[in-house]
């Protein structure tokens, strides 16, 4: 495949999917719950105190539930100056520590050093990728993280109907992340379903 253009995803959330921007205190269970196997996996291979980064943090709702309610330490970056101003605000609503900054996933070298984090994780992202990107970013991750830990939504009838709009996505088998994830080392690659059905996927470095 080749490149593809980049998705605004403050446009996405405000006009398209109504995504409400200001959080309050209990909005974060349910972030929690929405992301729930997601977050539970960065805590299990985490400690309170450990650092840990979320690349590709949107609104930085699971980085909201692992710095207040997991108390791990955690820095947020994207690339969307829109969405990082959102994440600001409700950062000083919610009285939470994490680091927010602009950076790129695929592109870590020179920001922060080699293994500075436990964990790398996402949520919901790499699917909006090439292959080539997604392998681009996974390196990335692992050269600053011991583990990176991410989930991406599969092809299914059921996500299928859940997606549908028209923003840039791969539904992809099971086999087909297999088959990207080649040249990695796998820890965990196990389906899940909450709000759509995903894979939870581990790797070490």
């Amino acid at each position: 495949m080749t490149d593809v253009p980049p998705i605004h995803w403050y446009h996405v959330y405000r006009n398209i999917k109504k995504v409400k921007l200001e959080f309050t205190e209990a909005d974060v269970e349910g972030f929690y719950q929405q992301d729930k196997a997601l977050i539970d996996e960065v805590c299990r291979l985490t400690s309170p105190g450990e650092k840990v980064l979320e690349a590709g943090c949107g609104l930085c709702r699971a980085s909201f539930v692992l710095a207040k309610h997991r108390q791990r330490d955690v820095t947020a970056i994207d690339i969307d100056d829109s969405l990082l101003q959102v994440a600001r605000r409700n950062q000083k609503v919610l009285g939470s520590s994490i680091t927010i900054q602009k950076a790129d996933a695929s592109s870590l070298a020179g920001i922060f050093e080699k293994q500075e984090f436990v964990v790398a994780f996402s949520g919901g992202v790499l699917e909006h990728y090439t292959d080539d990107a997604i392998i681009k970013i996974l390196k990335e991750e692992l050269r600053v993280a011991q583990y990176v830990v991410f989930t991406v939504p599969i092809g299914s009838k059921r996500n299928e109907k859940y997606f549908n709009d028209s923003i840039f996505r791969r539904l992809l088998p099971p086999k087909e992340w297999q088959r990207i994830l080649e040249g990695f080392n796998v820890k965990k690659f196990e389906k899940i379903r909450s709000r759509h059905e995903d894979l939870l996927i581990t790797l070490e470095s």
